[in-house]
């Protein structure tokens, strides 16, 4: 089969969260950057709607904002409403049993109380006790695998092992 494909397409660094692939509005943000004023750049920015948080709206931006904007952090501490500090929080909270989310609400409750942001990465018996009241990412578990009331070592080593891509999958639609 011959490549048809014109000399002077696009192409985009793609990136294949979940089985599709995709270019991330901060992939192609990078692009652009990194391609612009040079014989590489193959857009030109027409307009950029920024987000501003702290004024809970977009305004238009220049080329130079846009340029940037890639290089913001994916979770960055802002001012509320009311002047105070808030933050965007990634709180993980394990699945197994539900020692650790009993434990995990009283601080969630506190944290979300002071008017932080929180997403709660957890699994399992995690989502379970504290999905109805958080806003839950539900990631990969790892567990324990037990063999007549005694753990089984080599057993959840295997099994949890055989989970990491997959997980490490899952967190990637997070941090995009």
């Amino acid at each position: 089969m011959q490549d048809v494909t014109p000399s002077h397409a696009r192409s985009l660094p793609l990136q294949n969260p979940l089985g599709h692939l995709v270019t991330p509005a901060n992939a192609f943000a990078r692009h652009f950057d990194e391609t612009y004023a040079t014989v590489h750049q193959q857009f030109d920015l027409i307009l950029f709607l920024d987000g501003n948080e702290q004024q809970g709206r977009s305004v238009v931006a220049g080329t130079e904002a846009f340029r940037s904007s890639w290089k913001r952090p994916k979770w960055h501490i802002h001012y509320h409403n009311k002047g105070e500090l808030m933050a965007r929080i990634v709180y993980g909270v394990s699945g197994e049993g539900d020692g650790h989310s009993s434990r995990a609400r009283v601080v969630l409750e506190h944290l979300c109380r002071q008017g932080h942001q929180v997403k709660v990465v957890t699994y399992d018996r995690g989502i379970k006790n504290l999905g109805s009241d958080f806003d839950i990412f539900e990631s990969v578990g790892l567990h324990i695998v037990s063999r007549n009331n005694k753990v089984a070592p080599l057993e959840t080593l295997l099994n949890n092992l055989q989970k990491i891509p997959e997980g490490i999958t899952r967190l990637q639609v997070l941090l995009y």
